[in-house]
């Protein structure tokens, strides 16, 4: 049993040759079940086609219920034929599930409109139209198949799909209610023998069979897998035989007379319409009359034909997934899934132009044979359909259709509709656990009353609607906000003196750092502007003081609308109104965006005065990255500091200078090897760092001067774990600016290969006069990751590698002075690190915010993480700081050169 279970995947494929020395006999017992297939298809898709024509227009479209049999048999044959002959699936795609019902009963009840009185007249332009919509249908899924349309139902929300075929089951359970109780008299004086009373009562009795065959239906597929076609149609027959045999007991055992008392009772169709001479056959599409083109062809229904047929089409798309699943477990070689749904176009088109339709694209969906009933299942499927052929031959006319109890068609209509309506509403929506939350649930809700009262393209309309609302007010309650911080927090990469570092501690709030994500378009553009204005309103602090610069990244950000421009724009104004610097950062995907929404967009200034106090209404400043927006504001509030402790207009100091020590600076070298010791010393302490011992290494350095974008290490591979150069070695900074980054042919796509256009430049550190270069390459013994780089002209001190290994022997005390100094430098680099690393984290990981944190709340944190107590033992200090930010409050900054880098 396991080797046969084995085997199966093996079948013959449509189309091809028998491999693996596979027996005819396989191949003719494929065949067989194949065609079986294809009869209890024909046999559903007649019962849909019948059933719902019947209980939409009742007697007035006869010739449509004798066509419509045939026109499903001749397409069965059709399109089962051109995907056995192209098709490479191991399965036909024949199972029924019912979505086109509404589709063709939408056209049905739109065609009255606009079509002849007259049945005849009416029937063949529903034909017409019908084999226009097939026709067009299949031309649709020829061309999706080749397209990027046919992924659009993966963007489909759930809601809607719950909606449309939860709305499909209502539909199906009220049409079985219609072709239950329809009562068709034989003549005016032939009455129903059995029934007597109110049309209610009649209707209730003609409609409780199909409630109990339906029920049973329901149950027993649920026993037995799920499928209702393997379990309905034997069922179906033996429902029928009971039929018959309480009928022909209750009031005659003549087979005539039964077949007589039932049908002018409403329990058959009568074999008069259904044998009608109608149109449908082969080709004879071609005679059909005038009129049913000129109606089909006028203009108020051919929109909402072509809407129908791009439904049809949408729909395939929603199924696509399934058949990729579908082919991906049955078949052993792996299989186009668009060049199938290709054939399966081509199916149809060719159906229609034979005047019919088949299985495909409204009747069917990709269910393998063995979930359809194929296999040994089959045998009892394929068997209830041959003998209700037989028996409907000998008893009932040509048509099965005239010998089956209109209640076993209205069952299946049952079975399918409570399955459609529990599984996509009543489950999802009500039952618990829901799958939907109560405004998705609505959505269904809503879908399906408008889909059931005023048809299939207005339930749609009304699903995409309210959709969008739903999902406008649930991405405007999605954060923006990816990160919100200031820079007491969060500090760029340059290293700051102790002297500025408690300076940003005490006052970096003053620049607020709001990072975006995501998509920046009208649904959440407005949260972006109430922020600012809650900034530069409420204040940062305590103090309610607004802040002087605010920084909004977008790096993170893929896209902005024109809304979004036009709220940066407004945002822009509003730091202007109260002097605050606005700068966009990491914006050069949607610079030229901003741009053309008439924001001035700036380079970033050299000066802080500029960038302080030289503002215009509709204008920001531009940084390339975060790190630099950051490090140019840190820049701006600290030389604003040391303006105000400069009244004698002297010459501020470069950038890293100590602005606390200037006295101890004035009794030192101001150039030179110790010059930069002493301010390692003023850094790390003199615990750490003993200048007059380090000082004897200055025989042993060789001054080197860079320009601007000069490697300070020697040019070699840039990736980590490449061998030293023993020419290079440690670098002190003494003037300049040195920047260790990780360039964009270092990016980790780039060493994989797959090398991007524009790779972002990230900085590691920025140091100054006083750093220290190579730390990492001196005790790992190999190049670390990134590159060095000169960021202004600099002057340093460099020492050998080979010259620090020598005087480890020659000079061991000298040596030890130096690794403990460099160790200890090494050591509050891993820390900060360790803390911008903690930080950037919890910003990754943390959930968006779609408001900010009240200012006092987020005040009081930061001075929680901080620690800070300076004011309090350093009066002189906070007296300074304080007449600082006041002058800073009013704007009457002093005047000075600022430093740049």
């Amino acid at each position: 049993m396991k080797e046969a279970q084995q085997e199966l995947p093996k079948l013959p494929t449509y189309g091809a040759v028998v491999e693996n020395g596979q027996s005819a006999a396989t191949t003719t017992k494929q065949l067989v079940v194949d065609i079986s297939a294809g009869v209890i298809a024909f046999f559903v898709v007649g019962v849909v086609s019948v059933s719902f024509s019947f209980a939409t227009f009742g007697m007035t479209v006869p010739s449509l219920l004798g066509g419509g049999s045939r026109m499903a048999l001749v397409g069965v044959v059709v399109v089962g034929a051109v995907e056995y002959a192209f098709s490479k699936a191991p399965f036909m795609i024949v199972a029924p599930d019912l979505f086109v019902c509404p589709m063709l009963n939408d056209m049905l009840l739109s065609l009255p409109k606009y079509a002849a009185d007259s049945g005849k007249d009416l029937g063949s332009t529903y034909v017409a139209t019908m084999l226009i919509a097939v026709g067009c249908a299949g031309l649709g899924l020829v061309a999706a198949g080749n397209s990027a349309f046919l992924r659009i139902g993966e963007f489909v929300p759930y809601p809607i799909v719950c909606g449309l075929l939860g709305a499909v089951g209502v539909v199906l359970l009220r049409q079985s209610y219609a072709i239950a109780t329809v009562v068709v008299m034989l003549d005016d004086d032939a009455g129903c023998p059995l029934f007597s009373g109110s049309p209610r009562a009649i209707a209730a009795a003609a409609y409780a069979p199909a409630l109990v065959f339906g029920g049973a239906s329901i149950v027993l597929s649920s026993k037995v897998g799920g499928n209702p076609v393997r379990s309905s149609l034997p069922l179906m027959l033996l429902f029928g035989a009971i039929f018959y045999a309480a009928l022909a007991a209750w009031y005659s055992p003549s087979w005539h007379d039964t077949l007589q008392t039932a049908r002018a009772c409403g329990f058959l169709f009568d074999p008069a319409v259904l044998d009608d001479d109608g149109p449908g056959v082969v080709v004879e599409w071609l005679k059909l009359d005038g009129v049913a083109w000129r109606d089909v062809a006028s203009l108020p229904l051919v929109g909402r034909y072509a809407a129908l047929c791009l439904l049809v089409v949408f729909k395939s798309s929603l199924v696509y997934p399934t058949w990729e699943r579908a082919f991906r477990k049955r078949c052993a070689q792996p299989l186009d899934t668009r060049k199938e749904l290709v054939v399966v176009g081509a199916a149809n088109v060719a159906a229609a132009a034979v005047g019919s339709f088949g299985a495909q694209p409204q009747l069917s969906t990709a269910v393998s044979l063995r979930e359809m009933g194929a296999s040994s299942d089959t045998g009892n499927s394929a068997l209830a359909v041959v003998i209700i052929c037989a028996l409907a031959a000998l008893f009932g006319g040509a048509s099965p259709l005239a010998i089956v109890p209109k209640f076993a068609f209205a069952g299946l209509l049952i079975h399918q509709g409570w399955i459609l309506a529990y599984t996509f509403v009543v489950k999802p929506c009500f039952v618990p656990p829901r799958a939907l939350s109560a405004a998705e649930s609505f959505v269904v809700v809503a879908i399906l009353v408008v889909f059931v009262v005023n048809g299939m393209l207005a339930g749609l309309s009304v699903g995409a609607q309210l959709t969008v609302i739903l999902f406008t007010v649930k991405s405007h309650g999605f954060g923006v906000f990816k990160y919100h911080g200031s820079a007491a927090l969060q500090r760029s990469t340059t290293q700051r003196s102790p002297f500025a570092c408690h300076a940003l501690d005490d006052d970096g709030h003053l620049v607020q750092i709001l990072r975006l994500h995501g998509l920046l378009y009208w649904f959440n553009a407005n949260q972006l502007v109430r922020s600012i204005r809650v900034l530069v309103s409420d204040g940062v602090d305590t103090l309610g003081r607004p802040p002087k610069c605010i920084i909004v990244d977008f790096t993170l950000v893929l896209d902005v609308d024109a809304s979004a421009a036009d709220a940066l724009v407004y945002a822009a104004e509003l730091c202007h109104g109260r002097q605050c610097a606005l700068l966009l950062s990491g914006c050069r995907a949607v610079k030229n965006r901003v741009a053309r929404a008439g924001l001035d967009l700036r380079p970033l200034p050299v000066t802080d005065k500029v960038l302080l106090c030289d503002l215009q209404p509709r204008a920001a400043w531009v940084a390339e990255h975060l790190d630099d927006a950051l490090s140019a504001c840190e820049d701006a509030i600290l030389q604003a500091i040391e303006a105000y402790r400069s009244p004698s207009r002297d010459p501020p100091p470069r950038p890293f200078d100590d602005y606390d020590n200037k006295v101890v600076a004035n009794t030192t070298p101001k150039t030179g090897f110790r010059q930069v010791l002493s301010t390692l010393a003023r850094r790390c302490g003199a615990d750490f760092v003993d200048v007059d011992t380090l000082a004897r290494l200055e025989p042993l350095t060789r001054v080197v001067r860079y320009e601007r974008d000069d490697h300070i290490f020697r040019p070699g591979l840039p990736f980590r774990g490449s061998t030293l150069d023993e020419e290079d070695g440690i670098a002190f900074v003494e003037l300049g600016v040195v920047a260790v980054r990780r360039e964009p042919d270092q990016a980790p796509s780039t060493c994989l290969g797959d090398a991007l256009e524009s790779s972002p430049v990230f900085r590691m550190v920025r140091l100054g006069p006083g750093g220290v270069v190579g730390l990492p390459e001196l005790f790992s013994g190999r190049r670390s990751i990134g590159a060095t780089r000169a960021e202004t002209r600099c002057k340093v001190h460099l020492l050998k590698f080979r010259t620090i290994r020598d005087l480890r022997n020659s000079d061991p005390a000298l040596a030890l002075n130096l690794y403990v100094t460099l160790a200890h430098i090494l050591a509050l680099a891993y820390d900060e690190r360790s803390e911008k690393f903690a930080r950037t984290l919890d910003t990754v990981s943390s959930h968006p915010r779609s408001e900010l944190i009240p200012a006092p709340a987020r005040f009081r944190a930061e001075r929680a993480v901080i620690g800070h107590r300076r004011h309090s033992s350093s009066p002189k200090k906070t007296t300074a700081f304080q007449r600082t930010l006041a002058s800073m409050e009013s704007g009457d900054d002093a005047d000075g050169d600022s430093a740049t880098h």
